[in-house]
């Protein structure tokens, strides 16, 4: 992989001639135009222009001979007799010019998003944060048995230390892990009574109501929690996620970055953050995001994955590859990030080595359309058509629409 994006000229006359001839019509003059085309890898344009109108004269319906002359005849300075010859070829395919361009075939090719279906929404961490109770830096005998102590060690202890708050708060919480939120509540409710401050109280409520699917109520409780202690990560957390879920982009956003502020230790703000920049198609500050989520944890592959698609959304393609790789080393999206990688190396103009990461991705997964359809267009770049009709044909055999367009162009 180079490590510089070079600027990829696109010449078609260059190009054309490395393009063989329709190879999938059985055309007497298939050989002529091969042969043709032959000759002009040598330079020897009179002899592809006898070829081509060999390839003519036996079958003058072949619209790639047409076309192929009309490119020899540009180069002979014999341009009434090149726009004829053009003109016909379009009569006959009026879309064969696409066929000749690598930038419109490289612009059909498909990344692939992982599970950003549409709006990102199946990618997004929607699992709230359960309450710290007993706060990490705490090393007291009090404090390392309320953090290992289990239900019924807790029950036991209530009973002769009925006012004992931080036990009762940790017994909701444990309550909350097991799935018993009526008791959760039972417990959260002792402390929410006017004159009561305590935030963690409501913190609870909110992370119940978000079990529950309440979203709008969990929002007003983890609101009143917050005007109680306007510095807990986590209730900005699962505010953040309330109202992600509600729809309020602006305010998840606003909760997830004062996540960072407050407690950078939760990269699953970070993340989250930078899925909602990327929804906005703002994907400098998507970069940005990730790029921090991914300095806390470095070993969670789906963090790169995304990256990449923002890196590849600003064109920086060397990057975008990188975490690709990482992506696929780390077990996340493997075929996925190699139909990505293999999309990136066409930009490189490394096409060989796109058609083995399109190869490796099926080998992901068999019937992988996007990969069958990006092969198939890697493979008309380096002129191996039937090879590429044959990816196409299967691609749309799996109702990968864009590989039915692709294949009306290309192999009809």
């Amino acid at each position: 992989m180079k490590l510089l994006l070079k600027i990829i000229l696109f010449f078609l006359p260059c190009f054309a001639f490395q393009v063989q001839a329709q190879i999938l019509d059985l055309s007497p003059g298939l050989n002529h135009v091969q042969l043709g085309d032959n000759k002009m890898r040598i330079n020897d344009w009179e002899g592809a222009v006898l070829e081509y109108s060999t390839a003519i004269r036996v079958d003058p319906n072949l619209a790639d001979a047409f076309y192929k002359r009309s490119i020899v005849y540009t180069k002979m300075a014999r341009f009434r007799e090149a726009d004829e010859d053009r003109q016909k070829a379009l009569l006959m395919n009026p879309k064969i010019e696409k066929f000749y361009d690598e930038r419109a075939i490289l612009a059909m090719t498909v990344i692939d998003y992982g599970n950003a279906i549409g709006d990102f929404t199946e990618a997004f961490i929607f699992e709230s944060l359960f309450p710290q109770i007993v706060e990490s830096f705490d090393s007291s005998d009090k404090a390392l048995f309320l953090r290992k102590a289990v239900l019924d060690e807790l029950n036991q202890y209530l009973q002769n230390n009925k006012k004992d708050t931080a036990a009762t708060l940790q017994r909701a919480r444990l309550q909350m892990e097991a799935g018993n939120f009526e008791a959760a509540l039972a417990d959260a409710n002792m402390f929410i009574k006017p004159g009561d401050k305590n935030a963690k109280a409501f913190e609870i409520r909110g992370t119940v109501q978000i079990q529950l699917g309440n979203y709008a109520y969990a929002l007003d409780e983890f609101s009143k929690s917050l005007e109680l202690d306007p510095y807990c990560g986590t209730t900005f957390f699962n505010r953040g996620i309330a109202r992600l879920i509600l729809n309020d982009l602006t305010g998840a956003l606003s909760d997830f970055q004062r996540v960072e502020q407050i407690s950078p230790e939760i990269w699953q703000a970070a993340y989250n953050a930078g899925l909602i920049q990327m929804k906005r198609e703002r994907f400098d500050d998507a970069s940005r995001e990730f790029d921090k989520a991914v300095r806390i944890r470095s070993n969670v592959g789906y963090i790169y994955f995304y990256r990449g698609l923002a890196r590849y959304k600003n064109a920086a393609f060397q990057g975008a590859f990188d975490d690709f790789d990482r992506s696929w080393q780390l077990g996340e999206y493997r075929k996925e990030s190699l139909n990505n990688k293999a999309v990136i190396h066409l930009y490189f103009n490394e096409k060989k080595e796109a058609v083995s990461n399109f190869s490796d991705a099926m080998r992901e997964y068999e019937d992988y359309a996007t990969a069958l359809y990006n092969r198939g267009l890697a493979y008309i770049m380096i002129a191996l058509r039937l090879k590429a009709c044959q990816d196409l044909n299967q691609s749309m055999g799996l109702d990968f629409l864009p590989a039915m367009e692709a294949a009306i162009d290309f192999c009809k």
